[in-house]
């Protein structure tokens, strides 16, 4: 169970570093003013070197430090850090290297193609249209505890 929420969990914050910070939930910009953007840089990285290593390539540091050294990468070490957890480049690299990863790189690959023809404006509208939203179910402005809840 660990294992596989852990593989999970790495997959989600993978899928996560695909879009870039938007504004926050309080933060309702006026219609038409949304821009949203995916930086996919670390995920295209990632699934360079995964070709690479399927093709039985060695990765050179110049992949490895395109990973490294892409926006997305280095807000989800920051975020990490903020939280206390450890991570480290030498890490994520056995994650990136690990047998999963290579069985996992068709479905990534789809994900990421999926990604950026997705109409992100539109699904941020739909949002906005609704309601910014807690996870309890009130809206966030209405929610004192937004922060905490579920």
């Amino acid at each position: 169970m660990g294992l596989h929420r852990n593989r999970a969990l790495r997959t989600a914050i993978f899928l996560a570093s695909l879009t870039s910070p938007c504004a926050g939930a309080t933060d309702v910009p006026a219609p038409g003013r949304i821009r949203l953007t995916v930086d996919a840089s670390e995920a295209e990285a990632v699934l360079a070197i995964l070709t690479r290593t399927s093709a039985g390539g060695a990765v050179p540091d110049a992949d490895w430090r395109r990973l490294f050294e892409s926006e997305p990468y280095v807000r989800l070490k920051r975020r990490e850090a903020s939280l206390d957890r450890a991570f480290s480049d030498e890490e994520f690299r056995k994650f990136v290297l690990a047998p999963e990863r290579a069985r996992e790189a068709p479905a990534l690959a789809r994900t990421l193609a999926a990604w950026k023809k997705a109409d992100l404006v539109a699904a941020a509208e739909r949002v906005r249209a609704k309601g910014a939203g807690c996870s309890c179910g009130r809206t966030v402005p209405s929610c004192e505890s937004s922060s905490r809840c579920p």
